[in-house]
């Protein structure tokens, strides 16, 4: 548990590069030569939604989720000689070199353990923060 994919089938599960799903077999080059690649990014987007769906439902699953993702990440993502976050991994090996990592990356590297600093916190601020990540996650995530 907590490491997510960063490539998902429609039906939300995993992609597999054995047995793609329909969506996923007739791809742009340019997003096939990325299938092997696993973003830093990705599964720490995938952490703070788990941790927004906790706050707005209540539910310890989402909680459970969240907490796995970010151990993950925090065990995984940073480079412990200079504790930036790694953008992507490909065949197992980090990279870019931390000078050429974007900001963008190392912004969204956070998402996950912002969103877990606020579940150890709930109380300070809740309703208004609930309010800011029920509007982030409907905006940037169910409408597409």
């Amino acid at each position: 548990m907590g490491a997510f994919p960063t490539f998902r089938c429609l039906d939300g599960s995993a992609f597999d590069p054995d047995a793609p799903c329909p969506e996923m077999t007739d791809l742009p080059e340019w997003l096939a030569a990325e299938m092997g690649t696993e973003y830093t990014r990705m599964r720490s987007r995938q952490a703070f939604v788990y941790g927004a769906a906790f706050h707005l439902t209540d539910n310890e699953r989402y909680l459970a989720w969240m907490r796995a993702g970010v151990a993950r990440l925090r065990a995984n993502a940073y480079e412990p000689d200079t504790g930036s976050a790694v953008s992507w991994w490909r065949d197992g090996v980090p990279g870019p070199e931390v000078g050429a990592r974007t900001a963008q990356d190392l912004a969204y590297a956070e998402l996950g353990r912002g969103i877990w600093r606020r579940a150890r916190s709930r109380t300070t601020g809740g309703r208004l923060m609930e309010r800011v990540i029920f509007t982030y996650v409907t905006a940037h995530y169910f409408s597409s």
